[in-house]
C-alpha cells in the first residue's frame, strides 16, 4: 500500500514539474528580455525593463527580474504584478 502512495506522489510531482516549465515558457514568450512593463508594487507604479526570468520551476517559477528605468534600481517582481506591457 505504501508504494501505491508513493507512486500517487511521483506522479504529482511530475505533473507539477511539467507545468511549472510550461509556466516559464508562457512567460517568456509573453515577456520577452528588454521588454518595457508597468508595474505596481504597493502603491508605487514604475516602468521597468525586463531584464531575466526565473529559470527555476521548483521555487517561484513566475517571478521576473527587472530594473527601475527611473532609478536603475533592479528587483524581482511577480508577473501579476505587471500592470501594462508598453513596449
Amino acid at each position: 500500500m505504501n508504494i501505491k502512495k508513493a507512486d500517487i506522489v511521483c506522479n504529482a510531482h511530475a505533473k507539477y514539474e511539467a507545468a511549472a516549465k510550461a509556466y516559464i515558457d508562457s512567460i517568456r514568450k509573453q515577456y520577452p528580455v528588454g521588454k518595457i512593463v508597468s508595474v505596481k508594487k504597493g502603491l508605487s507604479t514604475f516602468a521597468a525593463v525586463i531584464v531575466s526570468h526565473s529559470d527555476t520551476w521548483w521555487n517561484y517559477p513566475g517571478y521576473l527580474r527587472v530594473e527601475n528605468i527611473e532609478t536603475g534600481a533592479c528587483r524581482n517582481i511577480s508577473v501579476n504584478d505587471i500592470v501594462v506591457r508598453i513596449q
